[in-house]
Formats: C-alpha cells, sequence, structure tokens
C-alpha cells in the first residue's frame, strides 16, 4: 500500500547533506563504498547552480528523505530534442515495498 506521508519533490541546495548520505547508502549497498569520489561540496557546486550538471528528485516521508533518484539531461541529434538520463534511483531499506520508487518516476510537463 502506498505511503499517503509520501512526499515527491526536486532537491534543493539545502539537500545536499541528505543526497550525499543517500548516495553513501547505495554505494554500501552494492559494497563499493570506496568507488564514491564525490562530497557535499561538489553536490552543491555540479547540481545547483545557474547551471546544474545534475538532478535529483527526493522521497520524503514524515520528515525524513527516504529516497533519491538521480538524473542528468542529455541532447539527441538524431531527435533533435533534449532527454533525461536516470542515473540511480535509491530507496532506504526500511521504505522498500512501499513504492517509494514508483512515485519518484520522473513525468515532464
Amino acid at each position: 500500500m502506498p505511503n499517503p506521508h509520501l512526499i515527491v519533490r526536486e532537491a534543493v541546495a539545502a539537500d545536499a547533506e541528505s543526497l550525499y548520505t543517500l548516495i553513501l547508502g547505495l554505494a554500501e549497498h552494492h559494497n563499493q563504498r570506496a568507488a564514491v569520489r564525490t562530497s557535499v561540496a561538489a553536490l552543491l557546486r555540479d547540481g545547483f547552480g545557474d547551471n546544474p550538471r545534475f538532478g535529483a528528485i527526493l522521497a520524503e516521508s514524515h520528515g525524513e528523505i527516504v529516497g533519491y533518484t538521480s538524473y542528468t539531461c542529455n541532447y539527441s541529434v538524431w531527435l533533435g530534442s533534449p532527454y533525461m538520463n536516470i542515473d540511480d534511483v535509491f530507496v532506504l531499506d526500511s521504505q522498500r515495498g512501499r513504492s517509494v520508487g514508483e512515485a519518484m518516476q520522473w513525468q515532464q510537463s
């Protein structure tokens, strides 16, 4: 059953530390913590300025950030239009099975 307290929203600069923690959680889930080279400072610099290089969608339940989806936008010369590349999708173990990942699907308006 979906979580009625779930909020899905675009990440903002104030979320950089929480996003970093979730990135580490995903890396640890895959036993690849040592491969993470980013930092909170790098996330702030590259994701939240005037020309962000990536974006992130966050899932929040009862005031706690419980998952993220990160993405980049690219351009297809064949299609003549931009497209989104999903990089990561991660949900805390405690929230799995509650449709959090499905709720974070990005929909272009």
